[in-house]
């Protein structure tokens, strides 16, 4: 028997979307000194500019950035300040698959993040 959705896509949008409003950024994705010495160990600004984006979609709305997503352009703007990068050097980051891959399992590890298996969802 096929499982019935709680929430119609419609409803489910706005619950997933990044946030796109300054006191929604200000509130979840400020980046605490923790946050901001995890970000600072690599070395180029794509790098640095994607881990704290998947770092703070993480956080807020709760799921990593899918491949090739646009941020809005208040919130890319406002993480870039914040970890010293250009908006723009977001272009190339994920270049390689395995970059966004390994950001991904490091972020679970440092932070505790988990994907949502069936056994977990048991839990």
């Amino acid at each position: 028997m096929p499982r019935r959705r709680a929430l119609t896509d419609a409803q489910l949008a706005p619950l997933l979307a990044l946030p796109a409003t300054e006191p929604d950024l200000i509130r979840h994705w400020t980046l605490n000194e923790a946050d901001l010495a995890a970000v600072n160990r690599r070395r180029r600004d794509r790098n640095r500019l994607g881990f704290a984006l998947q770092l703070c979609a993480l956080r807020c709305p709760g799921r990593p950035l899918r491949p090739g997503e646009a941020v809005p352009e208040l919130a890319l703007r406002f993480v870039a300040d914040q970890v010293g990068a250009a908006p723009e050097a977001i272009t190339t980051y994920g270049a390689r698959a395995q970059t966004r891959s390994a950001h991904l399992d490091e972020l679970r590890g440092t932070f505790g993040f988990a994907d949502l298996t069936p056994a977990r969802r048991r839990e």
